[in-house]
């Protein structure tokens, strides 16, 4: 076995960051798969603002996630790995809109929230080991994300606040190769 290890920092906006891990290259051997471990930290900040004239009790959710894929070339990216973290909410009591958007004050506020979650794939795919054979290296892409929600409840449903994210997180893969040899 061979095994690389790739560190990105992960906005949760989906920006795009790229890694490159070396080809599996060890002539006379042949990769039988690819066994990724990855893990995703991200701390972020939801923040709320309602809008509407009625005060009302809810909760506020923020589920985020990690993707890994390997650039094919020509656009083409194969699909790897997702680690994705629980999803993480608070009960949130809001009154009727203070005046200001601002995201503070009596109708708006933030919460701050951190996720850490763990994931393994085993790929055997020959696309995908072929794509990863050969001299050079292999370029790694990866992107984070987060949903975000509020839902209304212990009163009627109205007007949804505005509802927003932002934060990053240290995001680990380790790449290895599995092979045998004659």
């Amino acid at each position: 076995m061979e095994s690389h290890y790739v560190n990105v920092n992960l906005d949760i906006d989906g920006t795009v960051q790229s890694a490159q891990v070396p080809r599996f290259n060890r002539p006379g051997a042949t990769l039988q798969q690819i066994r990724i471990r990855g893990y995703y930290r991200v701390t972020a900040n939801l923040r709320y603002e309602n809008r509407s004239d009625q005060p009302g009790i809810g909760r506020a959710s923020f589920r985020p996630g990690a993707n890994l894929a390997v650039d094919l070339g020509a656009g083409n990216l194969y699909y790897l790995m997702f680690v994705g973290a629980t999803t993480k909410g608070r009960e949130v009591s809001l009154s009727a809109f203070d005046g200001t958007f601002d995201w503070t004050g009596t109708s708006g506020g933030s919460i701050p929230f951190s996720a850490t979650q763990a994931a393994a794939v085993t790929l055997a795919d020959p696309t995908l080991l072929a794509a990863v054979t050969g001299a050079g290296n292999v370029n790694l892409v990866a992107n984070a994300g987060a949903q975000v929600e509020f839902r209304w409840y212990r009163t009627p449903t109205r007007t949804w606040p505005d509802i927003e994210a932002n934060g990053s997180g240290l995001t680990s893969f380790v790449i290895t190769y599995v092979y045998t040899t004659p």
